[in-house]
């Protein structure tokens, strides 16, 4: 390694050779403290100071020595940058380090591996949520270092969400950014202020949306005739047990007693177990769908078997979930696009008897512009075929509903054929400090009764039974309204 002292100006630093083959030259200039140029055997040049920090030799690196139109650093620069090097090391920090420090920062992706590992998977009840909501709205800054998220980075996150996705959407993001900092404070993986802390959330109003009696009739209509049965029956059930959107999702046979007509869900969002009463209906769908499961399971042994295999036979279902899935779950998840194919159907249900109304159209008109193959583009047609007659179709799509929102479609059906409210907190199993006691002391039966009561309701209005008197259910006898 060549090591020569010079003073460094333009023409000394443009005369510089190239250094010999897999070598590094370095000219140290007369005038600046530590500055030198190093030079590599392509010519390369690059600014740089070499002093004793902390007991030890540093190399601190400039930047490269701008020559003609190279992006870099003039002789003028490098000496600027030498002198306030200079004066940080007189101070008694190292460059470097801070560097290295920067270098292995972690990444807001990084820190979320660590959240799941030390603190959602041991601590949370839906770890998954977690990595779902990083996944829908914090990935974006995956790959940044957490000093590269500043205040108005999430300050601009927040509203552009609370503009495009809801009020709710964008609190939700704030919050899990806030926690993940939060963390990071706490193991020490940051030690500057929390980003997300101070960002005023937006206010959240409680959804009241339920679906309607004008709605139920198509909506019905169009659920019987979804094609995929899992769905179907998984929609259902959600308006039929009034339970949490996970909990239906995750529901396994080992938590359903069909003789006592109970489920017995372990854990709910509260962190507390809670027994749904099974109304006839939701009977008839889980023995039917207990009934397929061994049918499928038989099937599947009897291929093993003709193929003379050794090994155990695969179950072609997810044994333990009611409602199995092919994903890694092993149950349903997230049935976007069948709950969309429901509301779409609903609507072209809705707009083809407006059409039939006005054309004079006969049953076999109606059936096939509601039984076109191509959902969307019949849909589409029916739209502006509407819209051409002068009427406004919007009113025919069943608008801002959403599957939680069958939760509440029972409770409120409840409250309209007169449960207590007591009763209808039992049956959601909302934790409310001064009501808990009261929903503790509730047996099962008052709580069927106003289920069966909603559901007849519901059915009465979706135009699938006539309106009758339900008389309350008990063991042993059966209510002829709902068979």
């Amino acid at each position: 390694m060549a090591i020569e002292r010079i003073h460094l100006t333009k023409a000394a630093i443009d005369a510089l050779p190239a250094a010999p083959e897999g070598k590094r030259a370095y000219y140290y200039d007369t005038k600046a403290k530590g500055l030198a140029v190093s030079v590599t055997h392509k010519g390369t040049k690059s600014f740089l100071i070499y002093r004793w920090v902390d007991g030890r030799p540093e190399r601190i690196t400039l930047g490269r020595y701008a020559r003609g139109m190279t992006a870099g650093l003039t002789i003028e620069q490098a000496r600027k940058a030498a002198a306030d090097t200079n004066l940080a090391i007189a101070k008694g920090e190292n460059p470097n380090e801070k560097k290295r420090v920067a270098r292995d920062e972690i990444t807001l992706d990084g820190l979320l591996a660590d959240y799941m590992a030390r603190h959602a998977e041991v601590h949370n009840r839906r770890p998954d949520k977690a990595k779902s909501n990083f996944r829908l709205y914090l990935s974006p800054w995956g790959n940044r270092k957490l000093s590269q998220i500043r205040k108005d980075d999430v300050r601009a996150l927040h509203a552009r969400l609370g503009r495009e996705r809801g009020h709710v959407t964008a609190n939700i993001a704030v919050k899990l950014l806030r926690a993940l900092f939060n963390k990071a404070i706490e193991w020490e993986l940051w030690n500057k202020p929390n980003p997300a802390h101070g960002i005023k959330l937006f206010r959240e109003h409680s959804r009241e949306r339920f679906l309607q009696p004008d709605e139920l009739p198509r909506f019905f209509k169009a659920l019987a005739d979804e094609e995929n049965e899992t769905i179907r029956d998984y929609v259902l059930m959600s308006l039929l047990t009034g339970a949490r959107r996970s909990n239906v999702l995750e529901m396994r046979w080992d938590q359903v007693n069909i003789e006592r007509r109970e489920w017995r869900i372990p854990t709910t969002k509260s962190g507390e177990p809670h027994v749904v009463p099974l109304l006839p209906e939701a009977t008839v769908i889980l023995k039917r769908r207990q009934e397929a499961a061994a049918a499928a399971r038989e099937k599947a042994a009897m291929a093993h078997a003709k193929a003379n295999a050794t090994s155990s036979p695969k179950s072609v279902v997810a044994d333990q979930y009611v409602f199995p899935g092919t994903g890694a779950a092993g149950h349903l998840v997230e049935p976007k696009k069948g709950w969309r194919r429901i509301l779409d159907r609903a609507e072209l249900y809705q707009l083809v008897e407006w059409l039939a109304g006005s054309r004079g159209w006969d049953e076999k008109q109606i059936e096939k512009a509601t039984r076109a193959a191509d959902q969307r583009k019949a849909l589409k047609e029916a739209r502006a075929a509407v819209k051409a007659t002068g009427k406004d179709p919007g009113p025919a799509r069943i608008r801002d509903i959403r599957i939680h929102d069958l939760r509440r479609t029972l409770g409120s059906w409840q409250a309209a054929t007169g449960a207590s409210l007591p009763v209808i907190g039992r049956t959601l199993q909302h934790k409310n400090v001064s009501t808990t006691a009261i929903y503790a002391r509730l047996n099962l039966d008052p709580v069927r009764e106003s289920m069966q009561k909603a559901a007849t309701a519901m059915f009465a209005a979706g135009g699938l039974m006539p309106t009758a008197v339900v008389t309350p259910i008990r063991e042993g006898t059966r209510n002829e309204n709902t068979a």
